[in-house]
């Protein structure tokens, strides 16, 4: 467990990452926001640069790639727009991609709850500004502007005034703000775990990665630490339990694109592999 020290940089420890790849078959998870594409105030300009959407697409064709996110899973799908890759949303709640028997877990009964409580909550904001209600399937987040995160304290007690009504759904605070989403025991260490379960199975020979930021996928961290490999991208206020460390997106990508020289055995050949 790291704190204050730096973790290694998974770049600097590339080729002790690659030997302990060999002959294994791969399972790639990867966050979407703050690791893909950079944290942003606004959630619909968090876009992937050219080379990302570049190695995404060539690492689809290679082994399963998951890409997780606290968006709903059609709105992550449409972000990332590119085919073969499978999506969890919702923190890993909904997620969907071939070979997945279990599919997806967003039940109507909890679509439903979502696209009540947001109708309830534009309502009860109705005159408040800086306010975007932003249902996202099974789960949905509150939006604010600079001038609303002034007035947080009043516009949180607003929605625990209108969630009395939804016993069932609960309140999250995370990096970004407010989140309202089923009352039920799950994390993105919990998807992961299930997603690993079905699409590597023990006995295959795959090996599980995982690169997300701090905390957000720290839970995923813990799960997949053990029989797998594990990424920080960004800092970590506090401890994590992430093997290694991408500073940010721009080196995320360089990592993933050496992982799929290694895949295509080009390595030393592609341009883009060092």
């Amino acid at each position: 467990m790291v704190g204050d020290r730096r973790l290694p940089s998974a770049l600097d420890r590339w080729p002790r990452i690659r030997d302990r790849l060999q002959a294994r078959r791969l399972l790639l998870f990867l966050s979407y926001d703050g690791a893909l594409a950079p944290l942003v105030t606004r959630e619909d300009m968090a876009v992937l640069s050219r080379g990302m959407k570049e190695v995404l697409g060539q690492l689809a064709g290679l082994c399963p790639t998951v890409i997780v996110s606290r968006r709903g899973r059609q709105d992550l799908a449409s972000m990332v727009d590119i085919d073969g890759l499978y999506h969890a949303g919702s923190d890993g709640l909904d997620f969907s991609g071939p070979g997945l028997r279990g599919g997806s877990r967003a039940k109507v009964e909890w679509v439903l709850q979502i696209r009540s409580l947001a109708a309830d909550l534009v309502q009860a904001f109705l005159g408040t500004n800086g306010v975007l209600v932003d249902p996202r399937d099974v789960s949905l987040g509150l939006q604010l502007d600079p001038a609303a995160r002034a007035r947080s304290h009043e516009i949180e007690r607003i929605l625990d005034s209108v969630l009395r009504g939804y016993p069932r759904l609960q309140k999250i605070r995370d990096r970004d703000g407010l989140l309202v989403r089923p009352r039920l025991e799950w994390d993105r260490g919990r998807a992961a775990t299930r997603i690993a379960a079905e699409l590597a199975p023990s006995g295959t020979g795959r090996i599980p990665l995982y690169a997300g930021t701090h905390p957000a996928d720290e839970t995923a961290f813990h799960a997949l630490g053990a029989e797998g490999l594990t990424f920080v991208v960004g800092g970590a206020e506090s401890a994590t339990v992430a093997h290694y460390q991408l500073q940010n997106p721009v080196e995320l990508e360089s990592f993933l694109f050496r992982l799929s020289d290694h895949i295509r055995g080009t390595e030393g050949v592609s341009r883009r592999g060092n």
